[in-house]
Parts: C-alpha cells; sequence; structure tokens
C-alpha cells in the first residue's frame, strides 16, 4: 500500500490536464466503468463541473452508487483502484 499523492491547486483543468496526462479520469455517473490504467481521479465539487470544463478530462468514469459525496467517493476510488491494482501486478 501507498500513501496517496495529494497535488497542489491547478489555476486551470487545462493545465491540470496538460500536467496530469492522459490517464487522468473524472467521476461522472454516467461514464464507463473505473479501470487501473487510471493514475489521477478526479472528484468534482458540491454542484459538479460545468459541461466545459468536462469536456476537457481524457476519461469520464463511473463509481458504484451514483453522485457520491467528495469525501466517500475519495475513499471508494482509492479502495476500488488498490484493489483493481493488487489483481493485476
Amino acid at each position: 500500500m501507498f500513501v496517496p499523492i495529494i497535488h497542489d491547486v491547478c489555476p486551470s483543468i487545462e493545465k491540470f490536464v496538460e500536467t496530469y496526462g492522459p490517464n487522468i479520469a473524472v467521476t461522472d455517473p454516467e461514464g464507463s466503468a473505473l479501470t487501473a490504467d487510471v493514475s489521477t481521479l478526479v472528484i468534482g465539487p458540491e454542484g459538479g463541473f460545468t459541461h466545459q470544463e468536462m469536456d476537457l478530462m481524457p476519461k469520464r468514469v463511473s463509481l458504484p452508487g451514483g453522485i457520491l459525496r467528495a469525501e466517500t467517493a475519495a475513499v471508494a476510488a482509492g479502495v476500488m483502484l488498490s484493489h483493481m491494482r493488487s489483481q493485476h501486478g
């Protein structure tokens, strides 16, 4: 196991995507299933991202349970990614 990295705040979604690459995914209840190749998962603010911000993200993935609170989504995503990576690694 490892301690997750908390990144500095980026000045824009464009800069964030440019900095952290194509394996970024944003949570979206209508997204595809989360996969182990996602390196960074973006969990939106209360009220969600704008359509323009969502369109800038390389991937959209869903988490079980629909729309989750930020603190719940982070834990659920961490558990899911840890499990997936332990199965593939």
